[in-house]
């Protein structure tokens, strides 16, 4: 897999030789999600000619049925908690009415807007749009299934950027009404009164976090021994803490074997012979990659997916790169815009690497979370021991005066003091994860953070107070007992 990388000459407008039937890209890009309508913009930001193959809207699971649709809910979910809390601070607003049919017409609005916008940036930097279904039928050759009619078109490089899908379970027959996955879930015409959610990651915890924000009444089964496996353990006492105020019943170490829909309703059945009974189920065990129906097969690739990259975004094929979910790399839209960005640049000529990239991760529960690098459990058994700082929201005056009290920063470092670890849950964590990500990419130390002057009165003033913290300095400190 590992190629030198090689110069292409192109035209910005070059075309097939007259009298050619089929036209000709020097990048084709399946799939219009984060990776895929990055690496086209990058190649044509290069002067390239490319094309995008969608076969729905331009955006990918992210924009369409994913991270921006769900936002739009976890702010109405927000303004919501806003709003029956609004007496304490001496605001009288009356009894506030949910209009769920209003709400999910925004959230349609705003994923519109944003399906808009991307198709004008696209077609500003000439990225022709293929609508259909591509399919690689010889190599440098592909077809667009779409409008009742197949086009063919040639390529010098190809990106395969198909995303990923739901998984579902045998046991749960899915059915879009009362057996859901995650897409079923932004749809639903009316609030159920009670939903489970099978799957405590990160897509079950926020939907758990977002309905029982609006009163359903929600249970969490999960398989393994604790909820998000891949966060800060005290970060998630911290929210299951938080969940348990929402009124979310968690079961953690119980497995689902059973689950059927029974006049209209859900009724499942646990390993232990416990029996659950809700309004709908949503399956969210997670998301796989997906390529079938590419044709990748024709290309000796893995049919449909994952597909396995070296650093620079290459597979085993000549010319053809990969980037996103479908790799099962990360599986986040940030860090497949970097792919994008990076197989397109390569694919034209370029040297550019994901490797040592840091990624950081926000997840929108109740409290947010924002994680990046490596957790307190992960650091010890690396290094043997590390350096901790924590700050709880509490003392912070940003806090107190939006009471948003509920929360925590907590650095980890190595012994030699750099950063190497950041989890943060709390009001506004998934950004202010951003200047935790940039400071373990650049392996900035604790002593470096806490002499950074934060601005006052901010959330953000807990990064400078938990790398004090861990040094012993922290300025608003009581002395130790």
């Amino acid at each position: 897999m590992k190629r030198s990388a090689r110069p292409v000459q192109f035209s910005r407008h070059g075309r097939t030789p007259k009298g050619a039937e089929v036209e000709r890209y020097e990048l084709l890009v399946i799939g219009g999600g984060p990776a895929g309508y990055s690496a086209a913009l990058t190649a044509a930001r290069k002067g390239a000619r490319v094309a995008l193959i969608e076969k729905d809207h331009p955006g990918g699971t992210c924009l369409n049925r994913g991270c921006i649709p769900t936002k739009a809910f976890v702010r109405a979910a927000h303004l919501w908690r806003e709003l029956k809390a609004a007496s304490r601070f001496g605001i009288a607003a009356g009894e506030p009415v949910l209009d769920w049919a209003a709400v999910r017409a925004r959230v349609e609005r705003v994923v519109e807007n944003q399906r808009k916008g991307l198709r004008s940036l696209l077609k500003a930097w000439g990225v022709e749009i293929l609508e259909g279904r591509g399919e690689v039928f010889a190599p440098g050759r592909v077809r667009v299934f779409g409008g009742g009619e197949m086009r063919e078109y040639e390529f010098s490089n190809l990106v395969v950027a198909t995303g990923s899908e739901p998984i579902m379970l045998d046991a749960l027959p899915h059915d879009g009404k009362v057996i859901l996955d995650s897409t079923d879930a932004l749809s639903l015409p009316s609030l159920p009164s009670s939903m489970v959610v099978v799957g405590g990651g990160v897509i079950g915890c926020e939907f758990a976090c977002l309905f029982a924000s609006f009163g359903v009444a929600v249970t969490v089964v999960e398989l393994l021994p604790s909820l998000l496996p891949m966060v800060d353990e005290e970060v998630v006492r911290h929210l299951l803490r938080s969940m348990r105020r929402l009124k979310i019943k968690v079961f953690t170490g119980a497995r689902i074997v059973k689950g059927s829909a029974e006049g209209g309703a859900f009724r499942g059945e646990l390993e232990d012979g416990r029996t659950l009974e809700a309004d709908c189920c949503l399956v969210a065990v997670g998301r796989r990659p997906c390529a079938g129906g590419a044709g990748l097969e024709r290309l000796n690739l893995p049919a449909s997916g994952p597909l396995e990259v070296d650093d620079r975004c290459r597979t085993a094929a000549e010319d053809v790169y990969a980037a996103g979910d479908v790799t099962g790399r990360w599986m986040l839209a940030h860090s497949a815009y970097r792919m994008g960005e990076t197989a397109a640049a390569n694919a034209l000529g370029g040297d550019e690497t994901v490797s040592g990239l840091t990624v950081p991760n926000g997840i929108f529960t109740v409290p947010e979370i924002g994680t990046v690098g490596l957790t307190e459990r992960e650091a010890e058994e690396r290094y043997g021991k590390a350096l901790v700082g924590r700050w709880l929201y509490r003392p912070l005056g940003r806090a107190q005066a939006g009471e948003e009290t509920d929360g925590m920063f907590k650095l980890v470092a190595d012994p030699s003091g750099v950063l190497v670890g950041a989890h943060i849950v709390g009001a506004n964590a998934t950004d202010l994860i951003a200047e935790a990500a940039l400071a373990v990419q650049h392996r900035m130390t604790l002593e470096q953070i806490a002499a950074t002057v934060h601005s006052h009165p901010t959330f953000a003033e807990g990064m400078q107070e938990a790398a004090a913290a861990a040094l012993g300095v922290a300025l608003h400190s009581p002395p130790s007992r």
